[in-house]
């Protein structure tokens, strides 16, 4: 990586795994992916659930998105693929 490229992953408003609103929606989600090109928007991959219950990953401008407080009450139960492998090894 360059130190340009370096430079721009460096300024950017969210890190992995930080929670966050989704602008005109209910949504609360954790970014999972940053995009970051020079001189657009940075985009970030959000995992979140809608107002069905549904999990969806897609990717948001930043300006589409506003930190939440990380404290107990905004945890977000994702299942985890380590998870899902713990309960598929105790099956017999």
């Amino acid at each position: 990586m360059t130190p340009t490229e370096k430079a721009l992953y460096m300024q950017h408003l969210f890190d992995i795994g930080d929670v966050v609103a989704i602008a005109d929606t209910d949504s609360v989600g954790e970014i999972t992916g940053l995009q970051v090109a020079d001189g657009q928007e940075d985009l970030y991959r959000v995992l979140y659930i809608d107002a069905t219950g549904s999990p969806h990953e897609s990717w948001w401008r930043s300006s589409l998105l506003e930190g939440v407080d990380d404290d107990e009450s905004n945890i977000i139960p994702f299942p985890c693929r380590c998870e899902r492998a713990a309960r598929n090894a105790t099956r017999h």
